[in-house]
């Protein structure tokens, strides 16, 4: 790893070979961190929405993650900016396309006598099955990384604050 002046001293490029070679996901980390407030930025724009706007930000790390692997950029600023703009409208698109089926669920169940309980039923056993999975997942975790969630999800604390505690 880097100290302190040198790790600012190497480019967005450098940094990125070096996680290529090393596979050491402190070199992402330092190259999302330089763009952090433009990713921000440009996925409320979308998004217009504080929760969705984190998530989507966590979500462009993970894809960098994976992508920065098997893509050669020669732009990174511009490439970065594409990744997080396709993925915030697919994200947007995907709400809306969620919002609109369950829209008109509910209004076709409405009109059907005695279905809309039923529908509660099925998603109240949904919901269950979800959170029992959800727990199973948890459970895999390390304490550091349950402290995370818990921080992030159940305490609804903020990226920035969840990575300064």
């Amino acid at each position: 790893m880097f100290a302190g002046k040198q790790q600012q001293t190497c480019s967005d490029e450098e940094l990125i070979g070096l996680y290529k070679k090393t596979n050491e996901a402190w070199y992402v980390g330092e190259v999302f961190q330089r763009y952090t407030t433009l990713i921000g930025s440009l996925a409320y724009k979308y998004l217009k929405n504080n929760a969705e706007t984190e998530d989507a930000v966590m979500d462009v790390f993970e894809i960098l993650q994976e992508d920065l692997k098997t893509h050669e950029i020669h732009n990174f600023k511009a490439w970065l900016y594409s990744v997080t703009k396709n993925h915030c409208l697919k994200k947007k698109r995907l709400n809306t396309k969620e919002r609109n089926s369950r829209d008109a669920l509910v209004t076709s169940a409405s009109s059907v006598p005695g279905v809309h309980a039923d529908m509660e039923r099925e998603l109240t056993l949904l919901k269950n099955k979800r959170l029992d999975q959800l727990e199973t997942a948890i459970n895999t975790l390390s304490d550091e990384q349950k402290r995370c969630v818990e921080l992030f999800f159940l305490k609804e604390k903020r990226y920035a604050e969840v990575a300064e505690i």
